[in-house]
Formats: C-alpha cells, sequence, structure tokens
C-alpha cells in the first residue's frame, strides 16, 4: 500500500498525507479514493486512473414510458426541479393530474394579501397538556374544515413556482409531439 501524492510541510520538509487517509486505505482494501477537492484527489493504493464517463454513465435515468405519478425530481435542498420524460418540463398538462413538473427554491416564496388581518391567536384552541392548559394552532372549534382564518394562515407563506422550460417537438408531418411516442435516455 501506498500514496501517490506527498505534501510539504511550511518548513520545507517532505511530509506523508495525514493517518486517517492510511486508514481509510486499510478499510477500502487499498483501492480508495480521498481528498479535500477534485483537484486533490488521491489514489490509494492502485495506478489505475478514475474513468469518469463510465462512473457518471452507470447512473443514467432510462425512462421507458411516461407515467404521471412519477416524474424526476433533482435538487440540492435549496433548488429543484422536476422533470418530465424529455429531461426538461415539455408535457407539464401530462403531469397535472398526477406528480406535476416544476421549479421552486428556498428563496421563491408568495403570500397572499391578508386583508382581513388574520393573525395566529384566531385559530390557537387550548388544550390540558400533563395538567396544565397549552395553546395549539389547531383550529378545532370550527366545524366543517378549517376557518377563513385558519385557511389563510395555513396557505401562507407558501412556496412560488418558478416557471417551466420545456421543449417545441414536431412529429415528422408537423404535428405538435405527444409524451406517449417518446423515449429518452436522460444524462443527469
Amino acid at each position: 500500500m501506498f500514496v501517490h501524492r506527498q505534501q510539504s510541510s511550511p518548513s520545507g520538509h517532505i511530509a506523508t498525507l495525514p493517518l486517517v487517509v492510511l486508514l481509510a486505505a486499510v478499510l477500502c482494501n487499498g483501492a480508495c479514493v480521498v481528498g479535500r477537492s477534485l483537484s486533490e484527489r488521491v489514489i490509494v493504493g492502485t495506478n489505475r486512473r478514475i474513468d469518469r464517463f463510465a462512473l457518471v454513465t452507470r447512473h443514467n435515468i432510462e425512462l421507458r414510458a411516461a407515467d404521471p405519478l412519477t416524474p424526476l425530481s433533482v435538487g440540492n435542498g435549496e433548488f429543484a426541479f422536476t422533470a418530465d420524460i424529455t429531461g426538461l418540463q415539455t408535457f407539464p398538462e401530462f403531469h397535472a393530474k398526477g406528480m406535476p413538473v416544476g421549479t421552486q427554491s428556498h428563496w421563491g416564496w408568495h403570500s397572499l394579501p391578508n386583508s382581513e388581518g388574520y393573525e395566529l391567536s384566531d385559530v390557537l384552541d387550548a388544550y390540558i397538556v400533563s395538567g396544565r392548559k397549552v395553546r395549539y394552532a389547531s383550529n378545532g372549534r370550527f366545524s366543517g374544515g378549517y376557518s377563513p382564518a385558519g385557511t389563510w394562515l395555513r396557505s401562507n407563506p407558501h412556496r412560488l413556482h418558478l416557471g417551466q422550460i420545456g421543449l417545441g417537438l414536431l412529429g415528422s408531418d408537423g404535428s405538435e409531439g405527444r409524451i406517449e411516442d417518446l423515449h429518452d435516455e436522460t444524462h443527469v
């Protein structure tokens, strides 16, 4: 087992990578890729280069049929994009009754006007919890669903749909493309 990269210490001496790298190599049976960033990757225990094309394409998504309940959603916790079989949002009407395709972010919020001046106190109900009275937002005293205050408070603020982007698909005869005619392998 050996390490392919050495680091210079501030004093100019050559220092080997930390013990944790060697421990990782042992735990990975001598064939691990370790490092802090892509440019600092170190291959431990092998002279092989990473076949990046094979690494990425082994995770290709192949959609064999369109299903309104299973669009592809990708995101990182701050931004999300839901795609149809085209890899974009070309057929939103197909997904409207299932799982809609859309784009949202952590910063895109919207509120409807609060013309009635609703407040949280409008929907608080008192409950006895461990021998004491505690107020919770439950709207329990309103029969038949939520009160107007509860409805407004439950729906505001809400995430804003940022828009859709899709393809303009035409058949060989010039007719508008249909989702039923597609087969696509999406590289993500």
